[in-house]
């Protein structure tokens, strides 16, 4: 049954709701959840109100293969508040009912022309696909901050939604080994949170901390006080000072009364009697047990993770949108390159010497603009050794005393030192000659575009700005 509610221009045939031209899908409580079919509509409408089954549904979206559906629109049609971060994190609102359609559609119609600006390298490793999947969330929302919450369900105590979704309960901690990773390869600067202790066999999270014994690691223990008697000097556990007819404390060496405390005598600590080998004594062993896989751990030897907070970063944008494949590691080893660490001081040497010596010197760049494509088709091996033919053929256009590096894989920077910037621009223009030779030959049925510029440099210059006026304007287009 098609009903057509003219006012709205809403049309609605079970659970398929078109309005202009956008395609809903709604998701009920007894329908058979099949992901696979939602490629075919443009946003999920979720109209159930259980909670963990809303959780469920989301993560099935999510956690999807297919880019295309890990990446739609999800709006609950519901005015119940959740308390699930799963549910508020990664849905993209809510409204209360499919009369209200229009209030969502300018956000639909953002989220996908983000999308459509995104390309989804075939790549290369497990790490790779979860930065770029968090990254395709993260660019697709607008959202420049991922923001470590507190979360009872998670196995380490945090959760950041966006990554943490693609992971089961004992693996979390694997989450924060790839952002730390990310951080490194500067697609996120992050600031420290919270340090985490997890347990050094499964990396659990949730742990029962106890005072044992040191003999034989009980809990099961009772504590009294020591008491120091100062006329006599005798040091002893408190029941040797009781007795049974009234509530005096006696001396058991020399049988005086202790009246007062501080003079005639003190408790200068505690006693622990262990209630399962009876062993007494006061320091004890202070352990962490594991609730997932009940490991005695010595705090000692608990595994320490730094929660923090990321921010991304223009490199991070550019990634969103063009790719990780997570070579750049290997690309620095490349004959002819140095890392891009290194390319910067040297960078920055060179603006000193234009304080003292009336010569001009430009940086430029390559950039590929399929690269990722180009890896998928290859494998790894088989791009480094295309991209080390790429720099030494680039490389020989060059003076010896310019310097080459990878600023990712898809993008090669170059310092013209002591050459004057029309020169620069000559140049560059021949390296995208050469390299759109070698690559049409080597990838017929691909089609190849790179990108250059030359940028000059002057006694003002500060390195970063002058590497992003080239780089980061591609995350733009």
């Amino acid at each position: 049954m098609v009903e057509d509610f003219e006012k709205n221009q809403i049309i609605v045939d079970k659970n398929v709701v078109t309005y202009h031209s956008l395609k809903y899908f709604i998701v009920e409580l007894n329908d058979k959840l099949r992901p696979d079919l939602f490629i075919k509509y443009d946003v999920i409408l979720i109209d159930i109100k259980e909670e963990e089954l809303v959780s469920y549904v989301v993560k099935q979206i999510r956690t999807h293969l297919n880019p295309r559906i890990y990446l739609m629109p999800i709006f609950l049609l519901s005015t119940t508040d959740f308390h699930e971060v799963v549910i508020n994190e990664l849905t993209d609102g809510a409204l209360p009912s499919i009369n209200h359609l229009d209030s969502i559609e300018t956000k639909v119609l953002d989220i996908q022309a983000n999308i459509e600006r995104i390309n989804h390298p075939k790549v290369l490793s497990f790490e790779a696909q979860m930065i770029n999947r968090t990254l395709n969330l993260m660019y697709t929302r607008n959202k420049k901050v991922l923001n470590p919450l507190p979360y009872f369900h998670s196995g380490i105590g945090y959760y950041y939604p966006e990554l943490s979704i693609n992971f089961n309960h004992r693996d979390e901690n694997g989450a924060l080994k790839i952002l730390d990773m990310a951080e490194q390869e500067g697609l996120f600067q992050s600031e420290f949170y919270e340090r985490v202790y997890v347990c050094n066999s499964c990396n659990g999270g949730f742990l029962n901390y106890r005072e044992v014994c040191p003999k034989c690691n009980s809990s099961d223990s009772v504590s009294q006080d020591l008491v120091h008697h100062f006329p006599c000097a005798y040091v002893g556990p408190i029941e040797d000072f009781q007795n049974t007819i009234d509530d005096q404390l006696d001396c058991p060496k020399c049988n005086k009364t202790l009246r007062h405390i501080g003079v005639d005598y003190d408790k200068p600590s505690v006693l622990y009697t262990c209630n399962s080998c009876h062993h007494r004594f006061q320091d004890y062993y202070t352990k962490a047990k594991c609730t997932t896989c009940s490991t005695e751990n010595d705090v000692e030897h608990l595994v320490p993770f730094s929660i923090k907070r990321y921010i991304m970063t223009k490199k991070g944008e550019n990634v969103a949108i063009n790719g990780y494949i997570n070579i750049e590691k290997q690309l620095e080893t490349l004959s002819g390159t140095v890392t891009i660490d290194i390319f910067k001081v040297l960078l920055q040497y060179e603006i000193q010497r234009l304080h003292n010596i009336g010569y001009s010197s430009n940086i430029g760049y390559v950039h590929l603009e399929h690269a990722a494509v180009v890896a998928g088709i290859l494998g790894l091996e088989k791009q480094k050794s295309l991209m080390n033919d790429l720099v030494q053929m680039l490389r020989s256009n060059l003076n010896p005393s310019d310097f080459v590096s990878f600023y990712n894989s898809s993008t090669i920077l170059f310092s013209f030192v002591n050459t004057e910037f029309k020169d620069a621009q000559g140049i560059i223009s021949e390296m995208k000659e050469l390299s759109e030779r070698l690559l049409t030959k080597s990838f017929e049925k691909v089609r190849i575009e790179i990108r250059t510029d030359v940028t000059a440099l002057n006694v003002s210059s500060k390195v970063e700005t002058a590497i992003n006026h080239m780089v980061f304007p591609l995350a733009k287009m």
